[in-house]
């Protein structure tokens, strides 16, 4: 999974990421073969807790103990577990379900895939669920670091296609489920969003304050009545064991 990068900024994540669309939500509960999930990649438990909201019964695991220290904090019934995706610490046929909510693309390599299959009971599903932006937020934060030369600032994603993946791993049925949603963020908290992104640990601590005016100045050229509107495409790729 990640470095502790995003557990370094554990309370900001959580305070500025937002949730996913409840139709989402709805949508793996519909295709769910059982009520027990493993959701992987949890962060600060912002998914978990919509699963538990939904009637799952819900074990979270994150690489990042400062993230899970972030979600121990809510008033909830999840258990958070520090632990890889490549070493799951559960029996063979654990689980209904294993989610990966915007995370999937630190651990879709082949040892930690074998890994969820394992844990997943016989027909089983593992559900992949990213955000993909439509809008601008996401393209004016990479012009902006381009501009300030911070040429390692290359998105993990590329080339990252989960439909794929599951199919080459010989998971049945993938299919997958879109749904368009907008985040309203003010000018701040666009400007905090995107220091939360992975590209953010590639900008110099000494030249961070220029590139938060700078973020600051192009995000505004888009409010909407003062608003910054993320635009996004919400995909949930499954596929059965």
């Amino acid at each position: 999974m990640a470095n502790n990068f995003f557990g370094e900024n554990g309370k900001k994540y959580d305070s500025i990421r937002q949730k996913y669309p409840q139709e989402c939500i709805d949508y793996i509960y519909e295709l769910s073969k059982g009520r027990k999930i493993l959701d992987i990649g949890c962060g600060t438990g912002i998914s978990s807790r919509q699963l538990e909201s939904k009637g799952f019964r819900v074990v979270g695991i994150d690489g990042d103990d400062k993230m899970l220290q972030v979600s121990k904090e809510y008033d909830d019934s999840i258990d958070y577990i520090q632990a890889s995706a490549e070493e799951l610490p559960f029996e063979d046929g654990s689980y209904d379900n294993v989610s990966a909510f915007g995370s999937f693309h630190w651990f879709c390599n082949a040892i930690a895939v074998n890994e969820i299959k394992r844990v997943l009971k016989d027909n089983g599903i593992f559900f992949v669920i990213n955000k993909w932006d439509r809008g601008k937020y996401y393209q004016i934060l990479k012009n902006v670091l381009k501009r300030f030369n911070c040429e390692k600032s290359e998105s993990v994603k590329n080339d990252y296609t989960p439909f794929e993946i599951l199919q080459e791993n010989n998971f049945r049925n993938v299919s997958s489920g879109s749904f368009i949603s907008f985040e309203e963020y003010s000018i701040d908290e666009i400007a905090s969003l995107a220091q939360t992104s992975a590209l953010w640990k590639f900008v110099d601590s000494d030249i961070r304050p220029n590139v938060i005016e700078e973020l600051t100045k192009e995000y505004s050229k888009e409010l909407n009545n003062g608003v910054f509107i993320r635009e996004l495409e919400v995909v949930v790729v499954s596929g059965i064991k």
